[in-house]
Formats: structure tokens, sequence, C-alpha cells
């Protein structure tokens, strides 16, 4: 981060200091999704099994 050097300039960081951690954040956040959509069509299968047992109640 570079600070003002006076009243008029602005605050500014370096390219890379800024995007390489939020590309790793967004590659994390990926593997969370995909971890997520595993067990959503995990659930979504035991859900379907459960209703077939129930209509043959």
């Amino acid at each position: 981060m570079k600070a003002p050097k006076n009243e008029r300039d602005l605050y500014s960081i370096q390219y890379a200091s800024f995007v390489v951690p939020l590309v790793k954040a967004v590659q994390e956040q990926q593997e969370i999704i995909e971890n997520q959509n595993i067990a959503i069509k995990s659930l979504e299968g035991r859900l379907k099994a459960i209703e077939e047992k129930l209509l043959k109640l």
C-alpha cells in the first residue's frame, strides 16, 4: 500500500498485492460451492428414495 504524499494525493495498492489474495479467495469459495453441490445432490437422492418408500405404504 502506498500512502498519499500530500492532501490531494490518493492511496494506492500494487496490483499483485491485491489480485493474488483475491484469486485465492475465489478458488477457496469455488471449492466450498462444489462441496455444497455434492451434498445437495446426495440429499436429493436420499429424499427421492424416502418419497418412493412413502408412496409404497
